[in-house]
């Protein structure tokens, strides 16, 4: 089965600076750190994402609704 995910702009930076082994050498317990706020990162991004989903499902909601009034409803 394909994998269908695509990468989040968070994934492609840590990519990209551990491609170009511009991560450096850490310690475990640093290595675990930056892992947690790569993590943290994430979350963030899917809250915005998510939140900007729900800002165009409610500005579309009220389009919808008055397009239906105009067209059904007319001047009544």
């Amino acid at each position: 089965m394909a994998d269908n995910k695509q990468q989040t702009a968070v994934d492609f930076i840590f990519d990209e600076l551990a491609s170009k082994n511009l991560l450096g050498i850490f310690t475990y317990e640093q290595f675990k750190q930056i892992e947690e706020i790569l993590n943290q990162s994430k979350e963030m991004e899917k809250n915005q994402m998510i939140d900007f989903a729900l800002e165009c499902q409610e500005m579309f909601k009220h389009q919808i609704i008055e397009k239906f009034n105009e067209t059904y409803r007319g001047n009544k």
